[in-house]
């Protein structure tokens, strides 16, 4: 809406809207942005430079998590590849350097099913379901590890 009446050139009530989304939302990145050009453009240059500021402070912040988040998704495929690839101690100890989370402890759990630590295996599953009780996948999963073993 704020940017619709920025565009029907309502600039005031325009701030006056994105300044009530950043009292919700104060981390709202493109607020401050969209605030900061408002003002800008009708000569508040100390405010503008007020939320110019808090735009780069979360602009930044987020571009560290973004990449934060691709880096932990590249280990992730690199251990579902090593366990593709049958590299399994590799697999076990990249899994086990990653933050505790739902995709490292599955790929924990398989590592460790490969490598014969069934024990090992169920007990990260079960973390799994303690977090998830809806995961069926897992309790398929834990079903055919069952049924693998035998009685």
């Amino acid at each position: 809406l704020a940017r619709a009446l920025e565009g029907a050139r309502r600039q005031a009530e325009a701030i006056e809207l994105y300044r009530a989304v950043l009292e919700a939302a104060p981390e709202f990145l493109q607020a401050h942005y969209r605030l900061a050009r408002l003002y800008r453009a009708s000569d508040q240059a100390g405010l503008s430079a007020v939320h110019l500021e808090r735009f780069s402070t979360l602009h930044a912040a987020h571009q560290k998590e973004t990449r934060a988040e691709g880096r932990h998704v590249a280990r992730l495929n690199r251990g579902w590849s090593l366990l593709r690839e049958g590299r399994v101690e590799q697999a076990l100890a990249l899994f086990r350097e990653l933050p505790p989370g739902p995709e490292s402890l599955r790929g924990l759990a398989e590592a460790l099913h490969r490598s014969g630590d069934r024990d090992g295996a169920r007990r990260a599953i079960e973390v799994l379901l303690e977090a998830d009780p809806e995961r069926f996948d897992l309790r398929l999963l834990l079903d055919q590890w069952r049924l693998e073993e035998g009685p």
